[in-house]
Formats: C-alpha cells, sequence, structure tokens
C-alpha cells in the first residue's frame, strides 16, 4: 500500500500544503469507504485515525480561525468518530482479553472463560456508520476549502502548536499525578494531536522532529495500551455478564489494574524526556527553522515574516502570493493540489501570477 504523502512541502505556500494533506487523507478513507477491504478492523482504523489526524489539524489552526468554524467542524468530526466507537471498543476488547491471555497471568482462568463467552457475540455492524462518515468526511473537505485563516505562514501555526504543546505538558503533570483514568486519556489526546502535527511538519527540522515524532510514537503506544485496558475495564463493570460472570470479571480486574500500574512506570520517563523544554523555548527554536526551511523555496513568503507596520488578515503573504493562490483556486478543480503547487511557486519566483 502506497504511504501517504501527510508532510507540508517547502516549495507550496502554507494553505495549500495543508488542503494537500487534508484532501490526501479524506480521499484515501473515502475510497476505503466505498471499497472495504476483507480486514472490517483494518478498514475501521484507517477511518479513525484520518478523523483524529484531520482534528490535529483543525487544532492547530483552532488560534487563527472563526470560533464558528472550529466549532462546526470539530462537533462534525467527533460525531463521525463516535460513529465507530463501539465496534472500536468491542475490537479493544477482544484483543486485550487475547494479549491477556496469552500472558499467562494468575487470573488466566477468568481470563479464558471471558475471552470465549465475548468471542460468541456477534459484531456490531458498522456499514451505515460508515457510509455516514463519508458523507461527514466530504462536508469537512469542503469546509475546510472555504476556510479563512488569519495570519501568515508560520505566523499562522505557531499560536496553534504552542497551546497544544504546552497543553501536552499540562495534561502530563496531571495524568502522572494521583489522577483518575480520564487524566491519562486526556493526556493520550494532546499527545495524538501533537504527534500528527509534528508529522506535518518533520521535514521543517529533520534532526529534532524525527526523534520527538519517534518518541511520540512509543509514548503514544504505551498510553494507548493503558486507554485499551481502561476501555476493556468499562466494559466488564458495565455488563459483567458478557465476559463469564462477576467471577471471571474480578480475576480480569486484578489483571487490568497489575498491567496498567507498570505501563505508568514506563510512560513517566518517556514522557518527561519528550517534555523537558518548554512551550516557548521549543516554538522559538521551530520558528528559526521554519525561516530557514522557507527561505530557499518560497523567499517572498518567508520575507512577510519579519516585522511589517501592515498587520496580516489572512494567510497571504505578498500580492504576489495572493493573486497566484486565487489562480490556483480558481483552477483546482481541473488542475488539483500538485499542480497547483507548481503554479504557485512559480508565480511567487516570477513575480508574474
Amino acid at each position: 500500500m502506497k504511504k501517504l504523502d501527510v508532510s507540508l512541502h517547502a516549495d507550496e505556500p502554507l494553505r495549500t500544503g495543508l488542503l494537500r494533506v487534508v484532501d490526501c487523507l479524506i480521499e484515501n478513507a473515502v475510497n476505503r469507504i466505498k471499497w472495504p477491504s476483507h480486514d472490517r478492523g483494518e478498514d475501521v482504523h484507517l477511518v479513525r485515525v484520518t478523523v483524529k489526524r484531520l482534528r490535529a489539524i483543525l487544532r492547530l489552526l483552532r488560534p487563527v480561525i472563526s470560533k464558528t468554524a472550529f466549532e462546526r467542524e470539530n462537533i462534525r468530526l467527533r460525531t463521525a468518530a463516535r460513529r465507530l466507537s463501539a465496534s472500536r471498543d468491542a475490537d479493544v476488547a477482544r484483543q486485550t482479553l487475547a494479549t491477556l491471555r496469552s500472558s499467562k497471568t494468575r487470573e488466566g482462568d477468568g481470563v479464558t472463560v471471558a475471552f470465549a463467552t465475548f468471542g460468541n457475540n456477534g459484531e456490531p455492524d458498522i456499514s451505515k456508520s460508515m457510509s455516514q462518515i463519508g458523507l461527514d468526511l466530504e462536508r469537512t473537505r469542503q469546509s475546510l476549502h472555504r476556510l479563512r485563516i488569519s495570519g501568515c505562514e508560520w505566523k499562522a501555526i505557531e499560536p496553534g502548536l504552542r497551546e497544544v504543546y504546552r497543553q501536552c505538558r499540562r495534561r502530563m503533570r496531571r495524568a502522572l499525578g494521583p489522577g483518575d483514568d480520564d487524566a491519562f486519556h486526556k493526556w493520550r489526546i494532546r499527545v495524538k494531536n501533537l504527534y500528527y502535527e509534528l508529522q506535518m511538519l518533520q521535514p521543517v527540522w529533520p534532526d529534532r522532529l524525527n526523534k520527538m515524532v519517534a518518541g511520540l510514537a512509543e509514548l503514544q503506544d504505551k498510553i494507548g495500551a493503558d486507554h485499551d485496558l481502561a476501555v476493556l475495564k468499562r466494559s466488564l463493570q458495565k455488563s459483567p455478564d458478557t465476559f463469564g460472570g462477576s467471577e471471571s470479571v474480578e480475576q480480569i480486574l486484578n489483571a487490568l489494574n497489575n498491567r496498567r500500574r507498570k505501563l505508568k512506570l514506563i510512560t513517566e520517563p518517556l514522557g518527561k524526556t519528550i517534555f523537558d523544554q518548554k512551550s516557548s523555548g521549543f516554538v522559538r527554536e521551530m520558528s528559526g527553522h521554519w525561516t530557514d526551511w522557507r527561505r530557499i523555496a518560497l523567499p517572498e513568503a518567508t520575507s512577510s515574516h519579519a516585522p511589517s507596520r501592515r498587520k496580516t488578515r489572512s494567510c497571504i503573504p505578498g500580492r504576489s502570493l495572493k493573486s497566484s493562490i486565487g489562480l490556483v483556486t480558481a483552477l483546482n478543480p481541473v488542475l488539483g493540489y500538485e499542480k497547483s503547487a507548481a503554479i504557485a511557486k512559480e508565480a511567487l519566483q516570477t513575480g508574474r501570477p
């Protein structure tokens, strides 16, 4: 399967790059919905990840778009994700029970009974939900293409990146303290946001961001494993008969609690290493690397990064780029975003949009 290109390119305007990534993600997910594979679980996973990536992009832009636009699209995408929550929770319960069974814990008999009982339950029908999500994604695509972004180039994404990074640090402190399941889950959400955002920005500062993305991938896996255990715990407590009865459930809960304690011991040093630097310092260094990254490919765009007497009211680095983006917008339905990016680049370099 061809790997999706979800990174920004140095030779394309920011807006063009963001919309290219949005189009790539949505087209891939909608195609999987229309023509599903033989692996239903993989289809659900791909669609869920697409929704998470889109929400991360939306949160990155939150400070520079209208409150109405953010809330509308965030609610739409959150609702889309919840359409698959029952299927996802069932898969998590099944996989987690299988892992517990293979690990041969002291509570093995209860796990075996629960796994056999739960396996006899049918899987929820998600065909209608997937079709509706396809419509949701197409509506989100249309809305994002019409979105007006305040600020230009780095200034359009700096506030959102700073806030997501800051929230990662804040939520980490709460999660690693005497927090509950919800605190750990909230930390995981922001870690995922930052993970997807930095994947887009990796080319800007490869030496640092490649390591950060790898660390965030490991961290979210560890926090995700804890979340899976929490999901199974809720399912066990809600419907014990589905898992072989109260006796089996009690044994499994003991195993879950032991495993979760071990996971938290692992995530603490990893999280503190990744988020050792304060948000202000991280974003300041990112700003310098962004300017260097853009200077050669889009010299006119980076010149707007310097202080100006006139406030920039939209993501338009200069008159030349404004005109070229208008031309690209008009031709995009015919040419697509790859050719659109090439046109924008040529317009910037020649000054003749």
